[in-house]
């Protein structure tokens, strides 16, 4: 596994290794896993990755066989099972990938339409106004425009921050209070 968020195949390889590390697996397991392992080398990748970083961790585990002197026992910090670290390692890769996605999702568009003689108005959410003329097609994804076909007044609310409004010809940046751009 890389330091990007981990992938569903890269988690559900780590499940598999922490399954066969226990004794509760059975042949329905193994048939169940065979079965994933064949969908792609991707799988085979991820599992053989995951096995080898729970066997680096198993370190500490074979450590353990050793035996520790009653003062060092005192000094040592608590040991910390290998499950408790892939399961923070997991939810913490995991919190990075859902946060890397909201961080990165495009803002939801809405799309407005005019018909040929039809004019119509659109209230956003921050109190600007948008008036669509007739033949006009727009889609307006937080504070972008983009005007597919016709023209559209834009009446920017007091304090709102500028629109960037995009034609296939110019793109242009509304900080007035109106702005009339045409395809």
């Amino acid at each position: 596994m890389t330091g990007e968020a981990p992938t569903r195949i890269e988690l559900e390889a780590a499940e598999w290794v922490v399954l066969f590390d226990t004794p509760d697996w059975d042949a329905g397991d193994v048939a169940r896993f065979r079965r994933w392992m064949a969908k792609s080398d991707t799988h085979r990748a991820a599992f053989v990755g995951a096995a080898e970083t729970w066997h680096e961790l198993d370190l500490l585990a074979r450590l353990e066989a050793f035996p520790i002197a009653a003062n060092d026992v005192e000094d040592a910090p608590p040991a910390t099972s290998r499950r408790v670290v892939l399961a923070g390692l997991g939810a913490g890769g995991l919190a990075l990938g859902i946060a890397g996605y909201v961080a990165m999702a495009p803002a939801r568009a809405e799309a407005f339409e005019t018909a040929v003689g039809e004019v119509r108005e659109a209230a956003l959410p921050d109190g600007s106004l948008i008036v669509l003329n007739a033949a006009t097609r727009i889609e307006v994804r937080a504070r972008s425009a983009s005007i597919s076909a016709g023209e559209a007044l834009f009446v920017i609310a007091a304090g709102a921050s500028p629109f960037v409004i995009k034609t296939p010809m110019v793109r242009s940046r509304a900080k007035r209070a109106k702005s009339s751009p045409r395809s």
